[in-house]
């Protein structure tokens, strides 16, 4: 929790630590994201095609980019449908079968913070929002 806190607090200032890229596996990183998020979602299924991959990079803030993305497909998938996960040329994918972005909101959704408009169950401003057993709040990383 104080990683999380301490993260979360980075992220609001803006700054993160220095620190400097190493090459490493992209497949193998999205395998272990994969793997926490389908014991987090037990009515889903992942679906991975993951080829061997290098890259270049800071791994931990790569896997922390792809486990926001993995948790807005949990998040947003109806229950028993599939999230497919694929890593190939060095580009990770994630498709899940939720209502999707508005067209209105596709523009914004990369800005720092930014959370779209509810859709679908959740009214208001959709905090707390649940349907079935998962949150359905929107945010950026989707």
């Amino acid at each position: 929790m104080t990683a999380l806190v301490a993260e979360l607090v980075e992220l609001a200032r803006g700054e993160e630590p220095d620190v400097a890229p190493t090459a490493f596996r992209l497949d193998e990183v999205v395998q272990g994201a994969v793997d926490r998020a389908a014991r987090r979602a037990p009515d889903l299924s992942f679906h991975t095609e993951l080829e061997p991959s290098v890259i270049t990079g800071v791994p931990e803030r790569v896997e922390r980019a792809v486990t926001n993305l993995l948790d807005n497909a949990r998040k947003w998938s109806p229950p028993n449908e599939t999230v497919d996960v694929a890593v190939h040329d060095g580009i990770v994918e994630v498709r899940d079968r939720g209502p999707g972005i508005a067209a209105e909101d596709a523009p914004l959704v990369f800005n720092r913070f930014y959370r779209a408009r509810p859709r679908g169950e959740c009214p208001g401003p959709a905090l707390g929002c649940r349907s079935s057993s998962r949150s359905r709040t929107p945010t950026a990383a989707a």
